[in-house]
């Protein structure tokens, strides 16, 4: 997952302090690839 993030998506660190900000936008990069993986198995079938 997180080799995926650094060479396809160019995500190399993050650009702010505290814990809790961290954590919110790692959640939200996995949530915009696991809709990215959902709307690819949405149209094969």
């Amino acid at each position: 997952m997180f080799g995926q993030l650094k060479g396809n998506k160019g995500f190399k660190r993050f650009f702010m302090k505290g814990l809790d900000k961290i954590e919110v936008k790692l959640g939200l990069v996995f949530l915009s690839m696991n809709i990215l993986k959902y709307t690819r198995n949405l149209k094969k079938d």
